[in-house]
C-alpha cells in the first residue's frame, strides 16, 4: 500500500484528455536491457513476550527512531511524528496498523536487490530487538484482535478507513492486520505493460497458494490458508481484485486508463491537505477543473488490484513471508514476467472466467492442495516453475518453491503446526521467523 509519489516536474503538467494518461504511462517504459527489479516487504510488529501487536506510541515509532539513530536513516515526519525513514532511495514506511513496509531502491539484479533488502531488514530487526519487539513475516496477525490495533497517525488513513469500512465488512482487518510482499517490474511499452498485467493476473491464484501464510488469527486456526487474499476479495470491488479486462487477450492501455478514471476516489489531496471526495471519480474532476499528473498518481495509489500499473508494474498477490524466504518472491515473479509470456498464456489463458475464480477460491481455502481443472494447484505451480526456470534469475529460489509445491505444505500450514506445538504466544514470536527454514542462504541471497 505504498503511497509515496515520486517527484518530478512532470507531476505539474496539466492532463487534457485520457490519452494524456496513456502517454504518461508510456514515458516510463524501459528497453529490456535496462529493466530493473524492486520489492516491498511488509511485516507485523509484535512484542516478543506476548506476540501482541505493538502500538504506534512507544512502539513502532520508537523502533523507527532507534533505527535512524543506529543505522543512519533519515526520519520523515507528519505532524511531528515519525512515520517513515529514507536512505539512498530506500524507505521504511508504515501501513495503517503500524505494519512496517520496506521499499527497495530499483536494482539491476535480484542479487543486488536482496543485498540491500537484507541489510535494511537486519537493521530494522536490530532496532526492534532493543525494544523487545519482533517483526513477523506472516500474512495476518496471529494473536491480536482488530480493536487492539491502533492506526498509524497518517492523514491518508483517516480518510481511507471510514470510506473502506462502508465497502467491505473486513476492510479494517485488511488495513490493520495484514501484511504482504509486492514486486515491482518494468515494461518496455504500453502494450507490453498490458501483456504483463494479464500474465501476472492469470498467475495470481497459483501465487496465492505458493505464498499463503495467513492461516491463523486470534490465536486459532482459520478456515482458509490465505485469509489475507480472502479479505481482499471482499473489499471494494471498484478498486480491488482483478478487473475483467486485465485477464483478456489484447486488452488496451486505454482500458486501464478508463478503469482508473472511473474508480471512485477515497480522498482528494492538495498541498498536503486532505479532503473528503464523496466518491467522485478522477474523470468527473477532469471534466470540472484542470487536473495534473500529480492527481493521476494520487489516484493510482488508491487502486488496489492484484496487479497494478504505475510507473512500473506492481504485483501484489503474495502474503508476507519469513525473512529467509524473501528472495523467492522477486525470483518467482521476475523469472515469469521477464520471460516468455506466451507460455503463461498457453498454460492459463484458455481457462474460463468462472473456472479462474473457482481456482482462486480453492487456492485461498486449501492452498497447494486445492483442486482446479482436474489437477491440484501444486501441479499448476509445477508447470509455472518449469516456465520460470527457462528465464530463471535465481535457481535456488525456484528450487525452494518447487520443494514447496512437491510437499503441498504452505507457510500457512507451518504456522498452524507451530500454533499447535506452543503453550505460550511468546514462543510463536520467538520461533516463527525461522520455523521450518533451512539455514542455508539461497544463491541470490548469499
Amino acid at each position: 500500500m505504498t503511497t509515496k509519489i515520486a517527484g518530478g516536474e512532470e507531476l505539474n503538467e496539466i492532463v487534457n484528455s485520457p490519452s494524456d494518461i496513456a502517454e504518461y504511462i508510456e514515458r516510463f517504459s524501459k528497453p529490456n536491457e535496462e529493466r530493473l527489479f524492486g520489492i516491498e516487504y511488509e511485516r507485523l510488529g509484535v512484542y516478543r513476550d506476548t506476540c501482541r501487536a505493538i502500538p504506534f506510541d512507544n512502539g513502532v515509532e520508537k523502533v523507527l527512531d532507534t533505527m535512524a539513530e543506529q543505522s543512519g536513516w533519515k526520519r520523515g515526519l507528519e505532524n511531528g511524528r515519525i512515520v517513515y525513514l529514507e536512505r539512498d532511495g530506500e524507505s521504511i514506511t508504515l501501513e495503517p496498523g503500524g505494519q512496517t513496509e520496506y521499499s527497495s531502491a530499483p536494482a539491476h539484479t535480484v542479487k543486488e536487490l536482496m543485498k540491500s533488502a537484507r541489510k535494511a531488514v537486519n537493521e530494522l530487526d536490530r532496532a526492534a530487538e532493543f525494544h523487545g519487539i519482533v517483526f513477523l513475516g506472516i500474512g495476518f496477525h496471529p494473536f491480536s484482535k482488530l480493536d487492539e490495533i491502533s492506526f498509524a497517525p497518517k492523514k491518508r488513513y483517516l480518510f481511507m478507513a471510514p470510506y473502506l469500512k462502508k465497502k467491505g465488512a473486513l476492510a479494517l482487518e485488511m488495513m490493520k492486520m495484514t501484511a504482504g510482499c509486492q514486486v515491482a517490474l518494468d515494461y518496455k511499452n504500453a502494450n507490453d505493460a498490458m501483456k504483463k498485467l494479464r500474465a501476472a493476473s492469470l498467475v495470481t491464484p497459483i501465487a496465492q497458494a505458493l505464498f499463503a501464510s495467513s492461516g491463523i488469527g486470534g490465536g486459532k486456526t482459520l478456515p482458509v490458508l490465505d485469509y489475507r487474499a480472502s479479505i481482499w476479495t471482499q473489499t471494494d470491488n471498484a478498486r480491488c481484485n482483478i478487473p475483467d479486462f486485465m485477464m483478456k487477450a489484447n486488452s488496451d492501455i486505454m482500458e486501464y486508463v478508463d478503469w482508473l478514471l472511473d474508480m471512485p476516489l477515497m480522498f482528494i489531496e492538495k498541498n498536503g491537505n486532505y479532503y473528503e471526495s464523496d466518491g467522485v471519480s478522477l474523470r468527473s474532476l477532469m471534466q470540472k477543473k484542470k487536473i495534473t499528473f500529480y492527481d493521476v498518481e494520487l489516484a493510482m495509489t488508491q487502486a488496489f488490484p492484484e496487479v497494478r500499473l504505475k510507473r512500473f508494474i506492481e504485483i501484489r498477490s503474495a502474503d508476507s513471508l519469513q525473512p529467509a524466504l524473501l528472495p523467492t518472491v522477486p525470483c518467482f515473479w521476475s523469472s515469469l514476467i521477464y520471460g516468455n509470456l506466451d507460455e503463461i498464456f498457453e498454460l492459463l489463458g484458455k481457462i474460463s472466467r468462472e473456472d479462474f475464480f473457482r481456482m482462486r477460491e480453492a487456492a485461498i481455502q486449501f492452498g497447494l492442495k486445492g483442486k482446479a481443472g482436474g489437477r491440484s494447484i501444486a501441479d499448476w505451480a509445477d508447470d509455472l516453475l518449469n516456465i520460470a526456470k527457462k528465464s530463471c534469475v535465481c535457481d535456488g529460489s525456484l528450487e525452494k518453491l518447487r520443494e514447496r509445491a512437491e510437499s503441498k505444505i504452505t507457510s500457512a500450514e507451518l504456522a498452524q503446526r507451530l500454533l499447535d506445538e506452543i503453550s505460550d504466544p511468546a514462543e510463536f514470536a520467538e520461533s516463527w521467523n525461522s520455523y521450518g527454514i533451512d539455514s542455508t542462504p539461497l544463491k541470490c541471497d548469499a
